[in-house]
């Protein structure tokens, strides 16, 4: 039998360029258009792929759990210069396997617990400093620069003001050059004699890996410390396997990059819904208010059941990356549908989110739904699932609690952007608008 002939593919849509225009322009309609024309699961062709995306929770349930060796990263090849080839997102395999163990202790128990004071006092800082002579502060714009000071510090372990922001600058740089069009099409990632688009970002990136590298070969003469460079630079597994100085060079890139706008953009929506939402901000403000009275330590501040559950609860709503992505290395069955080798699999993770079988009244935002109940990993993944979940997550989830927490208790806040839409950033989909709130210290 033909390739053709063994796949049975869903119905849907094989428009492709409007298909790509309807994801870059509104990602999260599209698969609520999607499924609403087609049901649970579907087929659609876009430039970057011949997709069969599903809500249908057992399907996600296969896809997770499916050997990740039948599986190639999404779009490797448009990402790769973004990435490089060593980054995480890209790499696969026991190498895949090897690589994840040696990263994941820059993000466990102590190590966690030593970034809180950074989060803490970062978070006071940028309050204070970001908040103009009128009292107005534009909470994405904070929230990037925090986020970003943040994964900096914590990355490199540098206290140099001029370092940080010689890093930040570069980095800013390499995040406002990156054009989402660069992601659905290679032959847009071409320079035109030095000019164009692509070649503003490469020259972005060149920096940006220098300063990477500069990073590298001072920590190796001046020494070792908690940071996570220097974690990555010691690392080594039972084998005697270590990085080279280019993959930690992928790894940093892919971690300064997906680990702060991500985030920023999530505490963003978050004083967002909480601002919009008066019973929300009252319980919050409780906890938080309670919690620094007592002393209690930012550890145990940051699992604080409501605060948590706000954090939860706004990456529910509008999950920064709407879907996880797979390509095909062989077919895979998904109920009555064969899914031929090259393919792409999605899990529509903001459809799901916003099941209403799964969440009662799926638009509202209700924090305490994380406290009444536990989600299982199908129905809950703003990390994504699988072998490739998030490495990063729990990092992020702390420094959104330690962050809102510090916020909220040290400030009182004014909504002034109360209409505000999701709108694609790059990767990433954002507030359409910077959140701009009055700020008042409170006594």
């Amino acid at each position: 039998m033909t390739q053709v002939e063994q796949e049975h593919l869903p119905s849907g849509t094989t428009s492709t360029l409007r298909n790509t225009y309807k994801i870059m322009a509104d990602h999260y309609k599209m698969y609520e258009d999607l499924f609403g024309e087609y049901g649970d699961t579907a087929r659609l062709t876009a430039l970057n792929g011949d997709i069969v995306a599903t809500r249908n929770t057992e399907y996600i349930k296969e896809i997770f759990a499916h050997n990740p060796m039948d599986y190639d990263p999404f779009a490797a090849d448009v990402t790769e210069p973004l990435t490089g080839k060593g980054s995480l997102f890209l790499i696969q395999g026991e190498k895949h396997k090897r690589e994840r163990r040696l990263v994941m202790p820059c993000f466990q128990g102590r190590q966690m617990r030593a970034y809180g004071e950074l989060m803490h006092n970062v978070a006071l800082q940028r309050l204070k400093q970001d908040t103009n002579k009128n009292g107005i502060l534009n909470t994405y714009d904070s929230m990037n620069e925090l986020s970003m000071e943040v994964i900096i510090r914590a990355i490199f372990g540098i206290d140099d003001e001029s370092r940080i922001e010689e890093v930040r600058v570069a980095l800013k740089s390499i995040m406002d050059a990156l054009h989402p069009a660069f992601l659905f099409n290679k032959s847009l990632q071409r320079s035109f004699m030095g000019l164009g688009p692509w070649a503003k970002f490469q020259r972005h990136m060149a920096v940006g890996e220098g300063l990477i590298y500069g990073e590298i070969n001072a920590k190796r003469e001046q020494g070792y410390g908690d940071d996570i460079l220097s974690l990555l630079l010691q690392a080594e597994d039972e084998d005697g396997y270590k990085f080279s100085d280019q993959t930690i060079r992928d790894h940093l890139f892919t971690l300064l990059a997906a680990g702060h706008e991500t985030t920023a953009i999530a505490m963003t929506w978050a004083m967002y819904h909480i601002h919009k939402n008066p019973e929300v901000l009252a319980r919050l403000k409780e906890e938080v208010d309670e919690a620094f009275a007592q002393d209690m330590p930012l550890d145990q501040i940051a699992k604080l059941p409501y605060l948590t559950g706000v954090w939860k609860e706004t990456i529910r709503i509008y999950p920064i990356v709407p879907d996880v992505l797979r390509t095909l290395l062989e077919p895979m069955d998904l109920g009555p549908y064969r899914v031929g080798k090259g393919k792409v699999v999605s899990v529509a993770i903001s459809a799901v989110h916003h099941d209403p079988e799964i969440y009662d009244e799926p638009e509202k935002f209700k924090p305490e739904r994380f406290i009444e109940k536990s989600y299982k990993p199908w129905e809950y993944m703003p990390f994504g699932g699988g072998h490739r979940r998030c490495v990063g997550a729990a990092f992020a989830g702390y420094e959104m609690s330690i962050v809102l927490a510090t916020w909220i208790h040290e400030a009182d806040f004014e909504l002034l952007d109360t209409e505000v839409k999701p709108k694609r950033r790059n990767l990433t989909i954002a507030p359409n608008t910077p959140v701009k709130v009055r700020v008042s210290t409170r006594k």
